[in-house]
């Protein structure tokens, strides 16, 4: 045999190289063609075997066209509704947002977001089980599980010494019976250390309260009675001390009947007036607004889930029903400085401040004027009346509190309702009678709500008419023939009320279109 010289083993070896390079292209060219089809064949194949999740992974790299995306996306549900089954709820619901035909509300999305929140609730992180409960707020019994979470969060932020929030949890659940065991829990433990203060009269408010409540707390009653007015019980026996106690809680009582017929029969907080333009609260939580809206403070139609609103000279505010609050117009002082601001129970806004009070009971203020540090000590509190330049504020007891202490007289005792401008103020008490700081002596009877601006204030009696005092001219005589009016709201240049019948009526000064409220219903 002929022996091959080294040139042609080179050769051949080159040869056999490109033949097998040549072999592989054409396999690798058809691997490339033929993957989308095998990837499919085994996807069809995975699924039909029940395997989901394999069969994904196979369709995933099976090309775009629409009937593969149609197989895959049938993968997907089957391999969601597997970890569904399985109680893999962040997978599940991974896999169901893919998907485009599953809307979110579908009862499978759903359940994921329950069971990712019931896990939370479990491992004791209720501040996103609370979360995730109240996205699904309407799915089985998530209403009541958000309530639970915020039940414990409330309890935990009390043991940590966070009064402040547990209190602002409180107030949004201001029945249930476990939010108002720590409620009263909370009270009497302020009062308590109240009664050991410089301050024990505002423990012993508090305490009474309670007693009133739970009659097992007499003897300490009686106690914090004698400590803070040692000189009325020198020589009085308990019995004596107790019927006092008793006689002020039938004042006490007769006044909250009043204040709970007016609340019952008349809206609150649901007009309002600022310089040049009028803002309405409807029942549906909407508010409607007209006149000037220089500032945008007209600019309330897209609020919802309102309960109060309140308008100072050129900015409107709101307060959710969540405790949120939302204000627009002129912040030139910072007075929608609040817009966001949570816990809150009460706003009230005049000129160019904005006043909250927080379900804690501290007073925040935003705009011209701070008024904070001058009603720290103020305890109490249930209404608010922010004036020009001072706020007055109406205790649970009847008692009006100022910042000005020239706005107020000593008459203002036994009170229902509050308002104020200028350098005055107005009271109501409990039978109905009118008080007020100003040089006059108007003879109201039976009135329920009044409101007050710098050229003088409205008086609404319980037979449904306006009565005024009024010291610049005004022509509000359509307002003065009304027996149907409900709700009253005064700038100083026009006035609007709220009709029996849902309607409105204003009167006064229109340069703005402020009385534009002919249309509205409530």
């Amino acid at each position: 045999m002929k022996k091959r010289t080294a040139h042609e083993i080179k050769y051949s070896l080159i040869r056999t190289q490109l033949i097998v390079f040549a072999v592989l292209l054409a396999l690798g060219v058809a691997a490339v063609l033929l993957y989308p089809s095998l990837t499919l064949f085994l996807g069809r194949r995975a699924l039909d075997a029940g395997d989901p999740e394999r069969a994904v992974r196979y369709l995933d790299r099976a090309g775009s066209d629409e009937d593969v995306r149609e197989l895959l996306n049938e993968a997907k549900k089957q391999q969601a509704e597997a970890l569904l089954k399985d109680n893999r709820f962040q997978e599940a619901l991974e896999v169901f947002e893919t998907l485009p035909d599953i809307a979110p509300n579908d009862a499978r999305i759903l359940a994921c977001r329950y069971g990712i929140a019931e896990a939370a609730e479990q491992r004791g992180e209720y501040t996103e089980a609370r979360d995730g409960y109240a996205a699904i707020s309407g799915y089985a019994d998530a209403a009541e599980r958000l309530l639970a979470c915020e039940i414990a969060l409330a309890q935990s932020a009390w043991a940590e010494g966070d009064a402040d929030t547990a209190l602002a949890l409180i107030g949004k659940y201001p029945q249930d019976p476990s939010m108002r065991a720590l409620d009263r829990e909370i009270r009497l433990t302020e009062a308590r250390t109240l009664l050991a203060s410089d301050t024990p009269e505002q423990g012993l408010k508090t305490l009474i309260s309670l007693w009133n409540e739970d009659e097992t707390l007499t003897d300490e009653v009686i106690a914090a009675e004698r400590l803070c007015y040692p000189y009325l019980y020198e020589d009085k026996d308990d019995a004596f001390v107790l019927e006092q106690l008793q006689t002020l809680t039938e004042a006490q009582t007769s006044r909250e009947n009043a204040l709970e017929r007016i609340r019952s029969e008349l809206p609150s907080d649901v007009l309002a007036v600022g310089s040049a333009h009028t803002v309405a609260l409807r029942s549906d939580g909407t508010v409607l607004a007209a006149g000037d809206n220089s500032f945008g403070q007209c600019n309330v139609s897209d609020w919802t889930d309102i309960v109060a609103i309140t308008a100072g000279a050129y900015h409107t505010v709101g307060l959710k029903a969540d405790g949120t609050v939302v204000a627009v117009g002129d912040n030139s002082r910072g007075q929608c400085g609040a817009n966001g601001m949570r816990g809150v129970v009460e706003i009230e806004a005049h000129a160019m401040d904005t006043v909250l009070r927080k379900a804690n009971g501290s007073i925040v203020c935003f705009g011209a004027h701070d008024y904070a540090p001058q009603t720290a000590s103020w305890t109490d509190v249930v209404r608010l009346a922010p004036a020009a330049y001072a706020l007055v504020g109406l205790s649970s007891d009847g008692t009006a509190m100022a910042t000005e202490a020239s706005l107020l007289t000593p008459s203002f005792r036994d009170l229902v309702d509050v308002a104020a401008a200028g350098d005055y103020a107005v009271g109501v008490t409990a039978d109905g009678r009118l008080l007020t700081s100003a040089p006059i002596d108007p003879d109201f009877s039976d009135v329920v709500r009044i409101d007050a601006a710098a050229t003088g204030f409205l008086a609404l009696t319980a037979d449904g008419s306006v009565h005024a005092v009024l010291w610049d001219d005004g022509d509000y005589t359509p307002l003065f023939s009304r027996t149907d009016v409900v709700a009253i709201a005064f700038s100083g240049t026009h006035a609007v009320a709220l009709l029996s019948d849902g309607s409105y009526l204003a009167c006064g000064e229109n340069a703005s279109g402020q009385c534009g409220v002919d249309d509205w219903k409530r």
